[in-house]
């Protein structure tokens, strides 16, 4: 296919080599930072021997493609598309975004063949990803739309599924927290670490163990930890030490724990 993406950022960064790798034209690459674009075509015209075009306007976008590829952040996506409609017009091309959170309804709301081709995965711009085992998920107007994105997906990874909107809300949250959550919390643990004059890696171990286990069973039945065993002499110790900010992270994601859990367990 013909594809243009609009966005030259982290996603863009793995998504265009991928797409190129699969034996796809990259026509053109669109983003508000030109040298953003110029890299990242640069990059796909020297890997892949591809001619592609950097651009800073959408209003300059070929109508020529078959398939348009919003990689942009979800608050821009209307905006982007409401732009790009002026120039390809509502019903000849694929227009898809990458968001879990954005509903296809709001590309529909401009383009007949609309779709959602969502990575489930965190991507950094500094560190290319392959695709090959990171879930990708396909929402789509149409028969022959689906079948097309479809086809796609499954030439970037083994593990592609068909998916809903209110599935995609609910799977996105769900990263929120097994992602950007724990993120959130490796880095209270570190600051506590660094108050204690302990360096971070000395709870490794503990992460990998704790990232293996739910591998293979329920986390709630792998859950551990004084909120789990009704310890609440060591729980008071804990929130005697922490600032107002941790204390209330503390307390509820320890209520949370006592209301889905309690086990014997260390």
């Amino acid at each position: 296919m013909q594809i243009v993406v609009i966005g030259a950022g982290n996603l863009a960064t793995s998504l265009v080599p991928a797409f190129a790798r699969c034996g796809h034209q990259i026509t053109q690459v669109v983003s508000r930072t030109l040298p953003s674009a110029e890299q990242l075509a640069l990059f796909v015209s020297q890997n892949y021997s591809q001619r592609v075009e950097a651009l800073a306007n959408i209003a300059k976008v070929t109508a020529d493609a078959d398939l348009y590829v919003l990689a942009v952040v979800d608050d821009v996506i209307p905006l982007v598309a409401a732009e790009l409609v002026k120039v390809i017009g509502s019903g000849k091309h694929i227009v898809c975004h990458t968001s879990g959170s954005v509903p296809l309804g709001t590309l529909l709301a401009y383009f007949e063949h609309s779709a959602v081709f969502y990575p489930f995965q965190t991507f950094k711009k500094t560190e290319p990803l392959l695709f090959d085992d990171i879930p990708l998920f396909v929402e789509a107007t149409d028969d022959t739309t689906r079948t097309t994105m479809l086809a796609l997906a499954r030439q970037l990874s083994d593990e592609v599924y068909v998916s809903t909107s209110e599935q995609l809300k609910r799977l996105h949250i769900a990263g929120v927290f097994a992602n950007n959550f724990t993120n959130c919390m490796y880095a209270i643990a570190r600051e506590q670490l660094d108050r204690a004059g302990l360096p971070f890696s000395v709870l490794l171990p503990l992460i990998g163990k704790t990232a293996t286990k739910v591998k293979t069973i329920n986390p709630r039945d792998a859950q551990t930890g004084p909120a789990s065993r009704g310890d609440t002499q060591t729980i008071n110790q804990h929130l005697r030490l922490l600032g107002e900010n941790e204390r209330q992270i503390y307390e509820a994601v320890t209520q949370n724990i006592i209301k889905h859990t309690s086990s014997d367990e260390i």
